[in-house]
């Protein structure tokens, strides 16, 4: 199998070597030849072409695709055709090289512990470029960004070592800027659309635990973070495995698989044979891997019955035995020209075994082209047209790559690579970049625990990947001093050892070292810190101030942990002063305040995790809370004594004698007693013995403290009543406390009633008046009561009966009258107008007639009602039928005597008839009622008859105007139909 490539640069780092040892590993694995190392997919070409045989299809179908690199990725382009060998052969394709700003960015390590350095290369595009300055700058996944100059530089080629001091994150590199001898301006390589990344992870990182994957839409299996989210991103619920998985990188047992076999002898060309080929260099990596320590699992045997479509089983077959990885061996085939290697990876999908999968192929490639083999790249296939081995191996979730060591088509391949010795070096070149993928040390892992107590040091060690003959633990002092403590094995994949410290007081790092086959290696490190103060906390009222002073070590950082009686945790960060450090809390701020606080200074030393330095303790007991309560006019007084220290809010819960209950604010007085009013009744509605409890907050918590009883006496209410004028006027005395509400129900004699609303007086008196006759039209005993509103209860409280008596009208009013009620109860009376009697006489209507009314009365100052209801009542409605007719125009039988006398006419005025007629009326009224001269000219007769001011009440007019002694009550009755 091959590829078309062209060679577009030439890799050296021989110059650098006198920069850095650093760069002699790379040196000496690419730089010693015309090849170049890559770690990512790179395009280069040779001129030579080729028809490659497979005998593993892609996805186990009849045709696997032929691929080019464009940018860095794979694309499918063609499919496979059938050569006259019955094989399948690879269109060869043809790259260009998409980018011309650089030759070539060699990045060494995808994956690196921290505390190592990277190392990173790069060839601008002209060999005689000599460069004078260069500058790369990258990117982790948090946004955080950073720079780094070359470390060496050689002609064109330049390198960049660094990474120690990383922290644990993924980088991507976003560019690199250079200058050139010669040359002012500045260049600029742009490689943010490019993944060239690494990773960082701490040297700890644990190799063994419970993973979680599921399968994405491809098939792939992913690890999730969470299985949570494997849920939700399955396919289904049914597809989530969870399994105690080792990581990709820590494979001590690897499938190698010798391509074809049995009935399957693969490619043939030049007097060989494939499958005897692969075997051959298989059993030389063999020996190399299990020399080194592997365990090696082959998917075949050098003889055997192996089906054409074998392939298809050997990744699962190799799981079954244990297998953590799957490297499988072809020799490719094409056309005579075609020459050199190519490897085969999954795409890299964000899983670590894809990921694994090219980073090994890389190292693969690499290898055998520092051998002389041409270098053809690696090629990462793409979901759905891969090799079935590259296929199984990634639905498997286990690296897995496809090596063509050159072309059994090509002579000098042939000649070169293809002999015992060829293929013994072959073979063992791939097991060399095996080893560099997974060293012994990713086979081992281990969490070292450091757990301290006061000054004595607890190490513990879990480790997995083998079994330790020993562990010891480095210990160092930030003065520089390094102790060693011995581990003890404790039979089950852990180790211990504990240590005391001295008088050193610092941040120290511990090392965590284990022996295994022979070799020791470090597992993980953690450091801690340890440091003194003097710590006291004064309290002032509710604040609480601490200090931390004669520290050993001049912390960072300090932060305060509360911790109260309850054993809940408060944090405050602490301040600075001079050598001091400190914070303040308001009690409030806890949750609970009585019993034991303890304080806890924590302090922060070069960036060690916070440790506590000492603590102190304060006390609180219990306070002795007394409650004091009485009964003041219905409302409850209280005092709250004891509260100490004072509480940040307290109140009182009040119960009625029915179990409801209120709360009231307290408020604190300057002797610390807490005191407050509870209008208790007013509010409640109840009278009996009530019981309060004052409650008080401490931090976050209210609880109750006292609880006493006091008894609120129902109030003792009396009303006084009064007719004036037929009006009652009300007084309501005894409510004690004072309701929210007051009002009066009053009940007329023939049991109609009417609301009226009463008004709380300075001295607690509630008054108000009722015109109930006027409202409710009627004369005789009404009954009151009075009404209270205690929370949302109202009740009666007093009654009162008062007489309205008739007669209760003023004669004389300068008060307004209303038209139209006048119209109205005339109207509701049911008589009809006589029209045809005054409208000669100057009153076409009633209202006409009303108006007359109106205007008459004016002039003299008598109540226009008076004038309308008296008119009404001796006329019948107008009416009339007695002694008077109607045209005399004389409305109030002035003159008219029981006898018989038909009384004065006033009908001789023509269209003023019926105005002279009520203008004697309200004349006549005016004698009676008044002692004031009249404003018109006297048109009644028997004005200077009257004795003047006898009656100033319609009451009064029964027996004098009328000797009918009910005659002032029929008048008051019709005037209460008007209003």
């Amino acid at each position: 199998m091959k590829k078309a490539l062209r060679l577009t640069t030439t890799f050296s780092l021989a110059a650098l070597m006198a920069f850095s040892s650093l760069i002699s590993p790379v040196v000496a694995a690419y730089g010693l030849s015309e090849t170049q190392p890559v770690n990512a997919v790179t395009d280069v070409t040779s001129t030579d072409d080729g028809v490659a045989t497979r005998g593993d299809d892609s996805n186990g179908s009849d045709a696997a695709g032929d691929q080019s690199l464009i940018g860095g990725d794979v694309e499918v382009l063609d499919s496979e055709g059938q050569d006259k060998s019955g094989g399948y052969s690879e269109v060869e394709q043809h790259a260009d090289s998409v980018d011309s700003s650089f030759q070539y960015v060699y990045l060494a390590y995808p994956s690196l512990s921290s505390g190592t350095d990277q190392v990173i290369a790069f060839a601008t595009p002209n060999d005689s470029d000599v460069l004078s300055s260069a500058t790369l700058y990258y990117v982790s996944t948090n946004g955080v960004r950073g720079s780094v100059d070359t470390s060496a530089a050689a002609g064109n080629s330049a390198a960049f070592i660094f990474g120690a001091n990383l922290n644990a994150n993924t980088y991507f590199l976003t560019s690199i800027s250079y200058s050139l001898q010669g040359d002012e301006a500045e260049h600029e390589i742009d490689l943010s659309g490019r993944d060239y990344s690494f990773t960082v992870v701490e040297a700890s990182t644990s190799s063994e635990g419970t993973s979680v994957y599921y399968a994405d839409e491809d098939g792939n299996a992913v690890e999730a973070q969470t299985i949570q989210q494997a849920l939700e991103c399955a396919d289904s619920p049914d597809g989530v495995s969870t399994y105690a998985a080792r990581s990709a990188r820590n494979v001590s047992v690897i499938a190698l698989d010798a391509g074809h076999g049995g009935s399957d002898p693969g490619a043939q060309g030049n007097g060989k044979s494939e499958a005897d080929l692969t075997w051959k260099i298989v059993a030389a990596c063999k020996n190399k891997l299990e020399a080194y320590g592997f365990k090696v699992v082959l998917a075949r045997e050098q003889y055997g019955n192996y089906s054409g479509n074998d392939f298809l089983y050997r990744v699962q077959r190799c799981i079954d035995q244990g297998a953590q990885a799957f490297v499988s061996f072809h020799i490719n085939s094409g056309s005579s020209a075609a020459h050199g290697a190519e490897v085969y990876a999954p795409t890299a999908n964000g899983t670590d075994y894809t990921q694994v999968s090219v980073e090994l192929a890389n190292k693969v490639m690499n290898n055998l082209a520092a051998m002389g083999l041409s270098y053809r790249g690696v090629f990462q296939m793409q979901v759905g047209d891969e090799f079935a081995v590259i296929r199984c191996a990634r639905e498997q979730g286990i690296p897995g790559i496809l090596i063509e060591h050159g072309f059994i088509s090509n002579s000098g391949d042939v000649a070169n690579y293809f002999s015992d010795d060829g293929c013994r070096r072959l073979g063992e070149a791939d097991a060399a970049a095996i080893i560099a993928q997974f060293p012994k040390s990713s086979w081992y892992s281990g969490s070292l625990t450091v757990k301290k107590n006061a000054r004595h040091i607890d190490l513990a060690t879990k480790f997995s990947g083998g079994n330790p003959t020993n562990a010891c633990y480095m210990v160092k002092s930030s003065s520089g001093r390094v102790d060693w403590v011995q581990g003890y094995d404790q039979h089950n994949n852990s180790w211990t050892g504990s240590f005391d410290l001295d008088a050193e007081y610092g941040v120290f790092q511990v090392e965590a070292y284990v022996t295994c086959d022979g070799e020791t290696f470090r597992v993980d490190s953690k450091s801690f810190g340890d440091n003194r103060a003097s710590t006291n906390a004064a309290i002032s009222g509710n604040i609480v101030d601490v200090t931390s002073s004669n520290w050993a070590v001049d912390p960072d950082y300090v932060s305060y942990e509360v911790i109260s009686p309850s054993g809940t945790s408060y944090w405050f960060s602490g301040c600075k002063s001079g050598n001091e450090w400190g914070c303040q809390f308001n009690l409030d701020d806890l949750d609970s305040l009585f019993g034991k606080t303890t304080v806890r200074p924590w302090c922060t030393l070069n960036g060690a995790s916070a440790f506590p330095c000492g603590s102190t303790n304060y006390e609180f007991e219990r306070p002795d809370v007394s409650l004091s309560l009485s009964d003041e006019g219905g409302s409850l007084s209280a005092t709250a004594s004891g509260l100490k220290p004072a509480p940040s809010n307290a109140c009182l819960q009040v119960v009625a004698p029915s179990g409801a209950e209120r709360w009231y604010q307290l408020y604190r007085q300057a002797d610390g007693s807490w005191t407050g009013a509870a209008p208790a009744a007013a509010d409640l509605g109840e009278f009996g013995e009530y019981r309060a409890t004052v409650w008080a907050t401490y931090g976050s918590k209210s609880r109750g403290w006292a609880t006493a009883k006091a008894s609120v006496a129902r109030p003792d209410v009396s009303l006084s009543l009064s007719d004036e004028g037929g009006s009652l006027s009300a007084t309501a005395s005894g409510l004690k406390p004072a309701p929210s509400n007051a009002c009066l129900q009053v009940v007329a004699p023939s049991g109609a009633e009417r609301w009226y609303q009463l008004y709380r007086q300075a001295d607690g008196s509630w008054t108000g008046a009722a015109p109930a006759a006027a409202d409710l039209g009627e004369l005789g005993e009404y009954r009151a009561t009075v009404w209270a509103t205690y929370g949302s209860k109202s009740r009666g409280w007093a009654s009162r009966s008062c007489l309205i008596k008739s007669g209760f009208h003023k004669i004389m009013s300068s008060g307004t009258s209303n038209q139209e009620k006048m119209v109205s109860a005339f109207v509701r009376s049911g008589f009809s107008f006589p029209s045809n009697v005054y409208t000669k006489f100057g009153a076409a209507s009633i209202e006409d007639f009303v108006s007359i009314i109106a205007e008459e009365a004016a002039y003299e100052g008598v109540d226009p009602y008076v004038v309308f209801a008296q008119a009404m009542v001796e006329t019948g409605w107008l009416k009339f039928g007695g002694q008077v007719q109607p045209d005399q125009c004389n409305f109030a039988g002035i003159g008219a005597l029981d006898g018989g006398a038909s009384g004065a006419f006033f009908n001789s005025f023509g269209n003023d008839s019926v105005r002279m007629g009520i203008r004697a009326q309200v004349q006549h009224l005016k004698a009676y009622a008044s002692f004031g001269p009249l404003n018109r000219e006297c048109v009644d007769p028997r004005f200077y008859l009257v004795k003047r001011g006898s009656a100033t009440t319609v009451g009064e007019l029964s027996g004098k105007w009328a000797s009918d002694l009910d005659y002032g009550n029929k008048i008051s009755k019709v005037i209460l139909s008007i209003k």
